[in-house]
């Protein structure tokens, strides 16, 4: 029998507090509960762990993304508890490097107590978020940071970015008002021009190549 699906609220806050308790994801990955949108709610159900996660189908996704690609460099921000790491992880080819950055200085401190992040090929950065350059080295960019750190990281990544590489957004939005930081972020991506397409994940989000 499979077990009972619970229910979540979108677009909760990140914070602080939650930090010990949720970085448990990271030892023991939860099951998945039901996703909707708030805003679309005809759209087909999604699954997601809590209000602090991206949607299960798309870390999935991300991970598929990493196999196929086969990145020399992927750099991801806003790594949090972790569930497109992992499988961004799991998807990458030997000799490849995953370059995490977490934004929130609690979340951090905690990440870098993780054996996941060996320094060699899994390294947790000291800094909140990339600098030009490693952006333009990546070959994959999975950007899910904080609001805040996100618009200036993908409007950098479409300045700076090298041929031919892909860039994963989450929460571009999907039926969100104009006013909300999804919607803000969508009208922003489509402001830049990358070639790409938009996904219809409860939250949103964007797959593009340079």
């Amino acid at each position: 029998m499979s077990p009972p699906h619970r229910r979540h609220g979108e677009h909760e806050p990140r914070a602080r507090h939650e930090t010990r308790v949720t970085a448990d994801a990271w030892t023991t990955e939860p099951l998945p509960g039901e996703e909707r949108s708030r805003w679309n709610p005809d759209a087909p159900v999604w699954q997601a762990w809590n209000g602090m996660s991206p949607e299960y189908e798309f870390c999935e996704f991300v991970g598929a993304l990493a196999r196929v690609v086969k990145p020399a460099l992927v750099i991801e921000t806003g790594v949090g508890q972790g569930f497109a790491t992992r499988r961004i992880a799991a998807g990458l080819p030997p000799g490849s490097v995953l370059m995490a950055f977490e934004s929130d200085e609690a979340w951090r401190a905690r990440l870098a107590s993780l054996p996941f992040f060996d320094g060699l090929r899994m390294l947790l950065a000291d800094e909140p978020t990339p600098s030009d350059d490693e952006l333009a080295t990546a070959d994959l960019f999975v950007a899910d940071s904080g609001f805040r750190f996100r618009f200036d990281e993908v409007s950098r990544w479409a300045e700076r970015a090298k041929k031919g590489s892909y860039i994963v957004v989450h929460d571009t939005g999907n039926g969100h008002p104009h006013w909300t930081p999804h919607h803000k972020l969508g009208e922003l991506i489509a402001s830049l021009a990358i070639d790409g397409i938009r996904l219809p994940n409860p939250r949103g989000s964007f797959v593009g190549q340079r």
